[in-house]
């Protein structure tokens, strides 16, 4: 900015502190403290015909002894004007000009005196047009002593009076600003200010020596904002003040800010300004910005997971569960439901107020940033393939039915909700998949000791690992069919079926294959149990699986069946 700009600066009037001994005193005592310098006249030209002049009042001082500030006195005033004359070149053409009028708090020594810290020194202001003043950046208004006015008990430096403010004149206009500060007397025990000292001066000017040019925002999630300032100065800017929804300003040294634990999907009120080494203020910017909606997946993490595994029916698969032996957690920091009936289910592919049965879906869980979702109800009885023998996934009938005729079925604002997903199809051995526990079929399936084999695709069926991590913990340690094989777990999947919400008494089929008898997929069976020996031509139950995509939000509902979570998405296109 440029340096030359013409700064007018209030002189000050030297205050003589005089030390008073105050002998048996029960109240503070003050007294106005007269002069200050002569008006001032400044002229601003601001065109070659056009000119633009101001003037100011004497300095305000505030100071009393026992004299003239005892119970029985009213309270102490002081006060000044700043004006701004504009003259137009002639009685016919019309001036308009800006001008920025600052209180200069040079010296104050006041402190509160009562317990609830009442106001003390007021601050009073009226503009051009006879109105008071009720907004003035950050500081707040009181009533104290019958009177109501700006706080500044214990306030120093720059105080912006006008920003800006536009003058418009036919042949010339003034505007005069009148400052008026107001000690109370509170008729309390005001001793502690006895002998204080208060002066201030006006500054008024036709350049702004601070200013913000632009705040801008970033990084907008469901809970945080981050806000941007651009501010320039004729002096270095040292601090910058931020605040949302009328609280309390956060003073920081930096030009960039985030606002962490917003609400998801609201619009809040930030306001910002900055204030440099010589004290000059901005402006107060004010902008609104709206938080984006929570999506599906972090609601469930963040919402709905409350840390402790087991509430809500969730459980976070980090391989250090309290609930069971950690080693039967999948362990790849997934939120899974498990249990008897918790409160998953989503509504997907209809906006009635209803939401059918067929429409339902259920959470299998949280993977990563994807939500899985279990169709409720089944979409009818197929076969895996008309081919008899073939178990290829790829090949199938199944995987041509569900990823065609249903996917196509799907109302298309719903449809392009799916994500692409690719699915693990490497199959599991006999042994690793129906003898043992949940977490070898999840490392055979998808973990460590992975078949690498794969499809990408949109809809799948549930891995063998999804129904066994469905049942309530209790149950991870069983095998998925009771065994007949000495040194193998007599407990089974048929002891779940009270406890797994994934069970719904009928034949269906999993996406994994027996990879030793390729002629076979894992299939649960009406007792709750997982069985291998049914061929390829039997139609079994089949009920679509499918990740949503992460930027997938949540809407409403509490996830239970006549509740359940609403859900959309405004920036998801057809793939």
């Amino acid at each position: 900015m440029n340096n030359e700009k013409k700064v007018l600066a209030l002189s000050f009037i030297a205050v003589i502190t005089l030390i008073l001994v105050v002998i048996g005193a029960t109240y503070a005592f003050f007294q106005n403290q007269g002069g200050g310098s002569d008006n001032i006249d400044v002229n601003a030209n601001t065109a070659t015909t056009d000119n633009l002049s101001f003037q100011v009042g004497d300095a305000i001082n505030i100071y009393a002894n026992e004299s003239n500030f005892g119970s029985e006195d009213g309270n102490i005033t002081d006060n000044t004007t700043a004006t701004a004359i504009l003259t137009a070149n002639n009685a016919t053409n019309t001036a308009t000009s800006n001008y920025y009028v600052y209180l200069d708090i040079n010296t104050n020594e006041f402190v509160y005196t009562t317990e609830n810290k009442e106001a003390e020194l007021l601050l009073k202001v009226i503009d051009p047009t006879g109105v008071e003043v009720t907004t003035l950046g950050n500081l707040e208004r009181k009533t104290s002593g019958g009177l109501t006015g700006f706080d500044i008990t214990t306030y120093s430096g720059l105080i912006t009076i006008a920003d800006n403010y536009e003058i418009t004149a036919n042949t010339s206009k003034t505007d005069t600003w009148q400052v008026e500060v107001i000690l109370v007397n509170l008729d309390s025990d005001q001793v502690e200010n006895t002998g204080k000292i208060f002066n201030a001066s006006l500054i008024i000017r036709d350049t702004s020596p601070i200013g913000i040019t632009n705040v801008s925002t970033s990084n907008i999630t469901s809970n945080s904002i981050t806000l941007n300032v651009d501010a320039e100065s004729e002096n270095e800017i040292v601090k910058y003040y931020y605040a949302k929804n009328e609280e309390e300003y956060i003073e920081s040294d930096n030009s960039t800010y985030t606002f962490n634990d917003l609400n998801p999907n609201e619009t809040y009120n930030f306001k910002v300004y900055a204030v440099d080494s010589k004290g000059y203020q901005t402006a107060i910017y004010s902008i609104n910005e709206t938080t984006s909606a929570q999506t599906l997946a972090n609601y469930i993490k963040e919402e709905v997971y409350t840390g402790t595994d087991g509430d809500n029916g969730l459980y976070y698969h980090d391989g250090v569960g309290s609930y069971t032996n950690a080693e039967l957690e999948a362990g790849d920091n997934a939120y899974r439901y498990s249990g008897a009936n918790p409160n998953n289910y989503v509504c997907f592919g209809s906006n009635e107020a209803t939401c059918s049965d067929n429409n339902l879906y259920r959470i299998i869980g949280v993977f990563g940033n994807e939500v899985k979702l279990l169709k409720y109800t089944s979409i009818g009885k197929y076969v895996w393939t008309t081919s008899s023998g073939n178990m290829n996934w790829i090949t199938s009938n199944i995987r041509t039915t569900l990823n065609n005729t249903y996917y196509n079925s799907i109302e298309t604002n719903y449809k392009n909700l799916i994500n692409t997903t690719t699915w693990s199809i490497g199959g599991i051995d006999l042994m690793n998949g129906m003898y043992s526990n949940a977490k070898t079929a999840y490392d055979f399936e998808l973990g460590a000791s992975k078949y690498n084999v794969t499809d990408v695709s949109k809809i799948g069926l549930i891995y063998l690992s999804d129904y066994y991590y469905s049942a309530f913990p209790t149950y991870w340690s069983y095998a998925g069919y009771y065994s007949t094989i000495d040194d193998l777990p007599d407990v089974d999947y048929r002891f779940a079926v009270d406890d797994n919400w994934i069970f719904n008494g009928d034949y269906e089929r999993s996406i994994s294959y027996i990879r030793n008898f390729p002629t076979f997929v894992f299939t649960i069976i009406p007792n709750g149990s997982v069985n291998s020996a049914y061929p390829s031509s039997v139609e079994f139950s089949t009920r679509p699986t499918f990740y949503l995509k992460p930027e997938v939000t949540y809407v409403s509902g509490d996830g239970s069946q006549s509740s359940p979570y609403r859900i959309e998405c405004t920036t998801c296109t057809a793939d």
